[in-house]
């Protein structure tokens, strides 16, 4: 009598680039995201929470990739391997029964046994059908007019949304406490040098920010953005500067060392990412002051109140979700499949 065959899973390749080219770019984009917006003379909240999310949801897609189990399953066993080697052996006696269930997204697999479940996503198989009758082959589908028996699968993916929530307040909580600790820092003259330079070009982006040009440093934008664009009179500005004027503007001395007088080694965020932006935080021509320190002080210290109270409003609405999920019941399964 010939031996059975050992049936072997097969990753999906389409699902397998998704959640890595997606987790890498999720990732690369939240510190992108975060590398400026947390910069400590200039703090811009809403690019702190729209980093977090992104880079978060990147995590989340990596997390996806190691946790993919392969299975290899023969007469009498399942081997349920890992992608750091280690292997989980199953006797097949000890499945009982099977449930399937539906969703948008794509079909769950789940193998009740003596000891718990085994769940398998089909959208990470190529082999699904396949792999799913070698599972299921003689074992019976579990059926139930009972409510609470035909929602516990999405009851426990409720409560992994719930811990995904309550790591999304913590992170909040914790920028919170980042952004109270640097609530009373200014910005101080000491930490900036004037430069001056003929306008080629003004590129207002929608109403977040403001790159300008100068001839004398035609590699380089200078950037005003979250507090330095709102405390700026850009209007002023725009009407009254020409191509062709002459402007001065104040930056952080550390980048001008590191970029345009070259007496500081680069550091890595500034050689891949964001090397031909300048933060501007003084903005002026010979008639009028458009930015000034003063303002920009003042600016930054009410929008530091802002975001801690943001923060701190998030956190807790994240909590207060978590908790009525676990309660009710009533979150979407989709959030975390």
């Amino acid at each position: 009598m010939n031996k059975r065959p050992t049936f072997k899973s097969q990753r999906s390749i389409s699902n397998l680039l998704l959640l890595l080219f997606g987790g890498i770019g999720g990732v690369v984009a939240g510190i992108c995201i975060l590398e400026p917006a947390l910069k400590e003379s200039n703090i811009d909240f809403t690019m702190m929470i729209l980093g977090s999310f992104v880079g978060l949801m990147g995590c989340l897609g990596l997390f996806q990739v190691i946790a993919h189990k392969s299975f290899e399953v023969n007469k009498n066993k399942i081997l349920i391997k890992y992608i750091f080697g280690f292997t989980k052996i199953i006797d097949r006696a000890n499945i009982k029964s099977w449930q399937e269930f539906q969703y948008k997204h794509g079909d769950k697999l789940v193998l009740k046994t003596n000891t718990g479940k085994i769940k398998i996503q089909a959208r990470e198989y190529s082999n699904y059908e396949l792999l799913r009758f070698e599972l299921i082959y003689g074992k019976k589908l579990e059926e139930s007019e009972n409510r609470y028996e035909k929602n516990e699968d999405k009851n426990a993916e409720n409560k992994d949304a719930a811990i995904l929530f309550l790591i999304v307040a913590a992170c909040f909580f914790v920028g919170s406490f980042f952004v109270y600790n640097k609530k009373d820092k200014k910005m101080s003259s000491l930490d900036l040098v004037t430069i001056s330079g003929v306008v080629l070009k003004n590129d207002q982006k929608g109403q977040s920010s403001l790159q300008i040009k100068l001839k004398e440093y035609p590699e380089f934008k200078f950037n005003l953005s979250g507090v330095a664009y709102s405390s700026t009179s850009l209007t002023d500005y725009m009407n009254n500067t020409n191509i062709g004027d002459t402007i001065s503007l104040d930056i952080e001395l550390e980048e001008y060392e590191k970029k345009i007088g070259g007496k500081q080694a680069l550091g890595f965020l500034d050689k891949v990412f964001d090397y031909s932006f300048i933060s501007v935080y003084g903005l002026k021509d010979k008639d009028y002051i458009y930015l000034s320190l003063e303002n920009y002080n003042t600016e930054k210290r009410s929008d530091n109140k802002t975001a801690f109270w943001s923060f701190i409003g998030l956190g807790c609405f994240f909590i207060g979700a978590s908790l009525y999920g676990l309660m009710t019941g009533k979150y979407l399964v989709e959030i975390v499949e």
